[in-house]
């Protein structure tokens, strides 16, 4: 939730409770790992 100063508002401004709002985004992205393995040789 975000803090609203009431100096900010109108002197009539009535709170009304909250309201839920769902965002979405689409995240592509690529990725690298560069993994290393241990080789032992007999």
């Amino acid at each position: 939730m975000c803090h609203v100063d009431k100096e900010n508002l109108p002197t009539d401004a009535e709170f009304k409770g909250h309201e839920s709002v769902i965002v979405q985004n689409l995240k592509i992205e690529t990725g690298t790992v560069n993994l290393k393995k241990i080789r032992i040789v007999v």
